[in-house]
This record gives structure tokens, sequence and C-alpha cells, in this order.
């Protein structure tokens, strides 16, 4: 199930506030997609949206242990995107993404509590 928040911030606050809690918390931004810049760079226009592609590489791996197929869903990412004058984040827990791979791991719960300090702010 995709989540869908709204952020009291700017465009740019969200993505530097929720950028600052997951290195705070240890995850390690692999990258980001700005799909407002590469629509830009083939001369189409929409609205501003990054996806932050993040996470923690021991609790990946333990998760691709128990079903290597998880691996489809990793990183885990964060889409940040402006609609009407509004900054949304959408998301998966982790908790979900768990159980669509029949993965009950302790660890997704820890992730969930992570996740969702991190997303508030």
């Amino acid at each position: 199930m995709i989540h869908k928040l709204e952020s009291r911030y700017t465009f740019d606050d969200t993505i530097n506030k929720l950028e600052n809690k997951l290195k705070d918390r240890g995850f390690i931004i692999f990258f980001r997609i700005d799909h407002k810049e590469n629509a830009n760079k083939v001369e189409l226009d929409m609205n501003r949206c990054v996806v932050i592609y993040f996470g923690n590489p021991k609790a990946g791996t333990l998760l691709m242990k128990d079903n290597i197929e998880i691996s489809y869903e990793l990183p885990l990412r964060i889409s940040i995107y402006e609609d009407n004058n509004k900054v949304y984040l959408l998301y998966k827990l982790p908790s979900e993404i768990g159980e669509e791979y029949n993965i009950n791991n302790k660890i997704l719960d820890n992730m969930d509590k992570a996740f969702l300090d991190i997303i508030n702010f």
C-alpha cells in the first residue's frame, strides 16, 4: 500500500529535512532522481518531483537472505512532489513490503519505527 503524507514545509525544505534525518539515522542515500529535471531535458514540463533511494545494507542483506525477491524493492524510496502548491511524500512501509514477499522478520518492525520517525519532521 502506498501512503501519502502532506508536508508542512516547502519542497526544498522537505527534501533537506528528509535527507538530514536519513543521514542522522544511519541510512545511506544511494541516489535521487529529479523527474522534473529529466523532463526539462527533453523539453517537457511537470511539477517538481524527486525520488530519494536510501537504505541500510545490513538490514537489506538480512531481508534478502530471507527472500532474494525483495531485492526488487530495495533500496527503499520516498517520492516528494508538489501538487497545487502543496508538498507530499509517497512511501511504502518496510513491513508492508515484507508482507508482499512473505517475510516475517523482526527487523521490519524496527525499520518501520525508524521510517516513521524519519518522515515525521
